[in-house]
């Protein structure tokens, strides 16, 4: 039996544009990755008060250094991740639900901005091959 899984991930600089690939992954996907890094900064708000879709998500929100589509300063990153107001995002993080993970870099883990969170994938891109510190990474 397999129990793999297909993740589509979807990408796009408008709001609309987001939400209608979201709709049509949920036709192939078993995970959506949501990648907020491709959307105008002036869009996220419209994605996180839109209907939450019916697959799990994986949300990231990558700096263009770490494969992500635009430069965003590690100020942005806190808080597109410390949220307080009344979005999708905030009520996941309150409620602990087990349909949406969070995908963040090491580095923001290091800042201590996103401990004791649920559902949380914490990673680390190397563009260039397998790091020589790994093990280190890792721990």
């Amino acid at each position: 039996m397999n129990n793999g899984k297909i993740c589509v991930s979807v990408c796009a600089e408008t709001a609309d544009e987001l939400i209608n690939q979201i709709k049509r992954a949920e036709e192939l996907a078993d995970i959506i990755e949501i990648r907020f890094d491709c959307l105008d900064e002036s869009e996220i708000k419209q994605v996180w008060s839109s209907p939450a879709s019916s697959k799990d998500e994986i949300c990231t929100f990558r700096p263009k250094e770490q494969g992500g589509k635009r430069r965003i300063s590690d100020k942005e990153r806190l808080n597109f991740w410390n949220s307080d107001d009344e979005t999708r995002w905030f009520k996941f993080w309150n409620t602990g639900t087990e349909t949406a993970w969070a995908d963040f870099e090491i580095d923001l883990y290091e800042m201590n901005a996103t401990h004791n969170r649920r559902n949380m994938i914490c990673s680390h891109h190397d563009f260039n091959g397998i790091p020589e510190n790994l093990y280190e990474i890792y721990n």
